[in-house]
């Protein structure tokens, strides 16, 4: 046992080891070696799975090697791929260095995170070659590669002890990226569920927490009730908190967004129907009134962020923001006419799309994102703006600044119901010829449908069919939408959308 006060020797160069001393562990060779005429006789690699986090994040990308254990030609030409290609993407604008970084740390060293790189590498160079959509259906990418990494990387994180626990939740972060890839809605849902489980239990800030913060909110969008999927406890957390910079600023509205869709799925039964929801109607005010006052903050907050000028906020923010408040206060009104008193902030959020799209000389062409981008964001534009103007505009804008998929929200589906249901609450029948042309749109049209005609809520059929019209096959989906009944309550209407052109028609 050592004396108390020293530590033993664990890293650090072969030759300190002998010695005895501590390790500057400088490479390719310690300074400490160098500065006595020594020879550095390098570092023994520990076996897989036995770094610390630490150990993890500090090993420099530039000292990676061009080889890796247990990899053939194929993986290390698909991780080559993930670190020069998917990385960059997976992030999106706020991503920070979680893909570019630490994933790459964490996967040179630990089997399971390395396979599962692997994995999303090879659904990512497939992703849009099948014409495959979310779906709760369990489903079969049908590519072997990715699979067969897959299930390595479930069996290696299922032997990774408790202390292993960072490493636990990025593996868990890397498996909701491969279920968003693969479209499976409830495997997605689950391991984000048990990600933020675990940080629960851990009581701890974790590398991963802002990646989970940001997990906390698609679940709610596709099923997930607010009883059945966790709350991200708060740690440390508070609507200021921009003025620690943009990373917490991206945190903090995370957190605030998560809270305003809880609020609205909280608030929706209540809506449609005459029975009262879970939650008595005044703790639902107070928390209305609670998220409203810190959206107010952050917003305060974020602008004298922007105006110090440090860091450039991604233009996106201000659109989430802008989401998250006008969803916030309206989310207990009775009807829809609650949105027509936010039109100026609707506009302001096609605004910023405008402008974001106009500073882009050329968009390539995405397929795929790890978090959330413009597609929501324009969508609940398209759904909730009854200005029929700014509704096209929001949809054309969907076409040009969306990844083929982001999360889960899939731009093919989103556009295909957003038209249909302008289609039955405005009456009309639209082309894509006139999304793209809205500019030219006759003034005479912009009159807001009325109540009776708003669609409350839809829900689209899990499975994918295809309809023959003579030599021409659609790909279609089954969709239901509830409208107001009169007298009180909601109608359902059965419909089905067209995924290949965004025409529809309703039955």
């Amino acid at each position: 046992m050592p004396r108390k006060g020293l530590q033993k020797v664990r890293t650090g160069c072969a030759t300190c080891k002998i010695r005895k001393i501590k390790c500057d562990e400088g490479r390719p060779e310690c300074l400490r070696c160098k500065s006595t005429g020594r020879r550095c006789s390098g570092y023994t690699p520990p076996r897989p799975g036995s770094y610390s986090w630490d150990d993890l994040l500090s090993r420099s990308p530039q000292y990676l090697p061009t080889t890796m254990p247990e990899m053939d030609n194929q993986g290390l030409e698909d991780f080559v791929f993930f670190r020069q290609i998917v990385a960059p993407l997976l992030g999106g604008d706020l991503g920070g260095s979680f893909w570019t970084y630490t994933v790459l740390q964490v996967a040179h060293s630990e089997p399971a995170a390395r396979h599962a790189v692997l994995a999303i590498t090879s659904l990512y160079r497939r992703f849009g070659d099948q014409d495959r959509q979310p779906t709760s259906e369990p489903c079969h990418d049908g590519s072997a590669f990715a699979l067969q990494n897959y299930n390595a990387a479930i069996r290696g994180i299922a032997l990774k002890s408790p202390e292993n626990l960072e490493v636990v939740l990025l593996v868990c972060t890397l498996f909701v990226c491969i279920e968003f890839l693969r479209g499976n809605v409830q495997a997605a849902i689950s391991h984000a569920a048990h990600g933020i489980s675990l940080l629960n239990s851990s009581q701890a800030k974790s590398e991963t927490t802002p990646i989970f913060r940001h997990l906390s909110i698609f679940p709610h969008f596709f099923g997930a009730s607010v009883s059945s999927f966790p709350v991200l406890a708060d740690i440390e957390r508070h609507a200021d908190t921009c003025k620690g910079g943009l990373p917490e600023a991206v945190e903090s509205l995370d957190e605030l967004l998560s809270r305003s869709v809880r609020l609205v799925r909280m608030t929706g039964h209540s809506r449609l129907s005459a029975l009262p929801g879970d939650r008595p109607w005044q703790l639902l005010l107070r928390d209305q009134q609670n998220l409203e006052a810190d959206l107010d903050e952050w917003w305060t907050s974020f602008n004298v962020l922007r105006a110090a000028g440090h860091e450039s906020p991604s233009p996106i923010l201000e659109m989430r923001y802008l989401v998250a408040k006008i969803w916030t206060r309206a989310c207990l009104n009775p009807d829809e006419m609650g949105y027509d008193s936010h039109i100026d902030d609707f506009r302001r959020v096609v605004q910023i799309a405008t402008e974001v799209r106009h500073a882009i000389n050329d968009v390539g062409e995405n397929k795929f994102t790890f978090s959330m981008g413009f597609c929501p964001l324009l969508y609940f534009v398209v759904l909730k703006c009854r200005h029929l103007k700014l509704r096209l505009a929001a949809l054309s804008l969907m076409e040009l600044l969306s990844c083929q998929r982001e999360a889960l929200w899939d731009y093919r589906i989103m556009s295909a119901v957003g038209v249909r249901i302008i289609e039955i609450e405005h009456d009309i029948r639209i082309t894509p010829n006139d999304v793209r042309g809205w500019e030219a749109l006759d003034e005479s049209m912009q009159v807001p449908p009325k109540d009776s005609q708003r669609i409350r809520d839809n829900e689209l059929e899990p499975d994918m069919h295809m309809s023959a019209d003579g030599d021409t096959s659609m790909a279609q989906r089954k969709i239901l939408f509830l409208l107001p009944r009169t007298g009180g309550g909601v109608e359902v209407r059965y419909d089905q959308i067209n995924l290949d052109n965004g025409a529809s028609r309703g039955k």
